[in-house]
């Protein structure tokens, strides 16, 4: 099957054909200063060379992003109008996820440049097959790294990864060569033969996956400094039927989860508080559990889902569950946190939670020492 794959998410692009995964020629060009008319000219001429004709053409293949808002464009209305035109299929896969597959490691974490000091970030196993375990998403890449957790396991490629290279070598990361980070059109052909389930139902209506707005959209909506975002989740207590949601946050956040079965128990259990954000659909942003023990409180649980992240919806839980305690009788809160999760201990700290000492070996995968952080009612 004659298949043309467009890639224009980064700085570099790249445009290939063909037959299967069997890749018959790849073109590489400088999506910065290219046009839309360039890229198809660039796509004509690849295919004079191969001798292919553009009628023969019976699957599309796009980068669907994230990456720099104007190379996706260019790239998302040529895949569309030439799916339009000639009716082919057309399938859609992350560059980040591009990444993954040509990277080479089983484990790679690719990274792009995001500006305003973020990245868009995607971790994969199994070469980008399969689900990611965290993101796509974009965020500070100390917060990256915080969720990403087991830094060591990780390989990082991208430009994401090159700019902050000291700062995951730092964390015990691998950085990978730049000419690795590069999301190929020869890796989304491999893609395509691999995971069918790229392929989109409504090729008029697919959109590519931004991440986050552009600035000229956040300038419209009159926030020019933040990403527009759904209605904000309200908070309520966590119901059985909320249980499935809570579990795969759960399961997208920490390498050793609790099992579906533990949250269970804790709703059955007297002397709890068990919360949840969620908009009117159900869909669960995040959650936190706590008990309460005589005049002690105790934090066990606290998470939120990768694409709702800095929103401030751990705040809002934490500070749920501190009013829950008070009312409870409690007059101090504990918790533990992973020593290396900075950026937790420092919402926490915010929050007026202080250092209370250390337990030693407390977390297993990986064993890592844990911090007591206790904050006292009034």
């Amino acid at each position: 099957m004659l298949t043309l794959a467009l890639e224009t998410s980064t700085r570099l692009g790249s445009i290939a054909v063909g037959h299967g995964e069997e890749l018959a020629a790849e073109y590489t060009l400088s999506v910065r200063a290219t046009h839309s008319e360039t890229v198809l000219d660039e796509v004509d001429r690849m295919l004079r060379r191969v001798g292919a004709d553009p009628s023969r053409i019976r699957r599309l293949v796009i980068g669907a992003g994230p990456g720099s808002f104007i190379g996706v464009r260019i790239g998302a209305a040529l895949a569309k109008g030439w799916h339009s035109a000639s009716g082919a299929p057309l399938f859609a896969y992350s560059s980040l996820r591009a990444v993954a597959a040509s990277a080479g490691p089983e484990r790679t974490c690719a990274l792009f440049g995001a500006r305003r000091g973020e990245v868009y970030g995607a971790a994969y196993e199994a070469r980008g097959l399969g689900d990611p375990v965290l993101g796509p998403a974009a965020s500070e890449a100390g917060a990256w790294l915080d969720q990403l957790g087991d830094v060591p396991s990780w390989s990082f490629a991208g430009d994401g990864a090159t700019m902050h290279r000291s700062l995951i070598e730092g964390r015990g990361g691998t950085v990978l060569p730049g000419f690795l980070g590069v999301p190929r059109a020869a890796a989304l052909l491999w893609l395509a033969e691999r995971m069918p389930e790229g392929r989109v139902g409504d090729g008029g209506g697919w959109e590519p996956r931004y991440v986050r707005s552009s600035g000229a959209e956040r300038r419209r909506s009159g926030d020019p400094g933040r990403d527009r975002r759904p209605a904000r989740p309200e908070l309520r207590p966590m119901v059985e039927a909320d249980i499935p949601h809570v579990a795969a946050i759960e399961r997208a956040s920490f390498r050793s989860p609790w099992p579906d079965e533990t949250f269970s128990d804790l709703l059955a259990h007297p002397g709890t508080c068990m919360l949840v954000a969620a908009d009117d659909g159900g869909n669960v942003a995040g959650y936190a559990a706590a008990w309460f023990a005589g005049r002690v409180g105790h934090l066990g649980d606290l998470a939120v889902a990768p694409s709702e992240r800095r929103r401030g919806i751990a705040t809002r839980l934490v500070r749920a569950v501190v009013r829950e305690c008070r009312s409870a009788g409690a007059r101090e809160i504990l918790l533990e946190v992973r020593e290396s999760n900075g950026s937790a201990q420092r919402l926490y700290a915010e929050m007026g939670f202080e250092d209370a000492g250390r337990r030693t070996g407390y977390y297993r995968d990986p064993p890592e020492d844990a911090v007591v952080m206790r904050l006292l009612i009034r």
